[in-house]
């Protein structure tokens, strides 16, 4: 892979926690709330042929696209959550859980978290499959589903 099909994997998504809204594909994100004279504009970023102005931006989440996509080519997110189909060692069962997608500056990376004492798994562990990965919701949008993952 070249540098610059490293650089156009870089993509961004926006949440507007007011709105319960994503933006796509939000590009050229600039801070101005340190700027003197920045006139009450203390965030902006833009998409398509969108620019967007943020008063406050504790409204705002922004996502990172971790490279990679799930089983139905969906890309995945920082927020995601993911529903893992795996079979069973013992039995051969199918079986599923559910894990969300976090970066973890100790890792320096994405990981997929699982239940409350913080079980992860890497992206890049040979456990997993993505082909057997689903997009199912965003801990944004389906903060019930988010919880049940924490608290189990």
């Amino acid at each position: 892979m070249n540098l610059l099909d490293k650089i156009n994997r870089l993509k961004f998504r926006a949440f507007n926690k007011i709105t319960k809204e994503f933006v796509e594909n939000a590009n050229g994100i600039r801070d101005y709330s340190n700027i003197e004279g920045d006139d009450g504009i203390k965030f902006c970023f833009h998409s398509f042929k969108t620019l967007y102005t943020v008063q406050n931006k504790s409204d705002w989440e922004f996502m990172q696209y971790i490279g990679i996509t799930d089983s139905n080519k969906k890309e995945i997110f920082e927020g995601d959550i993911l529903k893992n189909t795996y079979k069973s060692s013992e039995d051969d069962k199918t079986l599923f859980d559910y894990t969300y997608v976090e970066y973890d500056p100790f890792f320096a990376g994405y990981v997929m978290k699982r239940n409350k004492e913080n079980n992860i798994t890497f992206f890049d562990s040979i456990n997993w499959d993505k082909e057997k990965l689903e997009v199912v919701g965003n801990i944004y949008q389906n903060p019930e589903l988010f919880e049940k993952i924490k608290n189990s």
